[in-house]
């Protein structure tokens, strides 16, 4: 069954060091946006760089313990239940997938020679791993 699983002092450093990679590359991607919209997507790509990191572990999670586990129900019968971890990765997919939508709309309109818009499609196309 699925545990509390302890993050030791160098998992929580890669950890961070993840996030904080994702979010230099949206702040690379919003440079050009005005400062108004920077704002908002600042708080938005944290969240998602945060969400990110938390999908990629859940889907390991899932990948090792698989979207169902043996559980013991209140009469001590052993049965066959949702990992945990599916279900909040299927949360999380949902409200990712609804921060990027929301980011891609603060994005600045593309104009002649810009490659903003082309640098985020890039960007989300490389985050296969999700």
């Amino acid at each position: 069954m699925a545990g509390k699983k302890k993050i030791n002092a160098e998992e929580e450093k890669a950890r961070k060091r993840r996030i904080n990679k994702t979010i230099k590359q949206f702040e690379n991607i919003f440079k050009c946006a005005d400062d108004n919209k920077n704002a908002v997507a600042k708080k938005i790509y944290t969240e998602i760089a945060f969400m990110e990191e938390t999908l990629r572990e859940l889907k390991n999670t899932i990948n090792s313990e698989g979207a169902t586990i043996i559980a013991t129900n209140g009469n001590g019968f052993k049965v066959p239940t949702e990992n945990p971890a599916q279900k909040s990765y299927n949360t999380m997919i949902r409200n990712y997938n609804g921060a990027i939508k929301n980011l891609a709309a603060l994005l600045p309109r593309s104009v002649a020679g810009d490659d903003t818009n082309d640098a985020f499609e890039r960007f989300i196309e490389s985050r296969d791993d999700i």
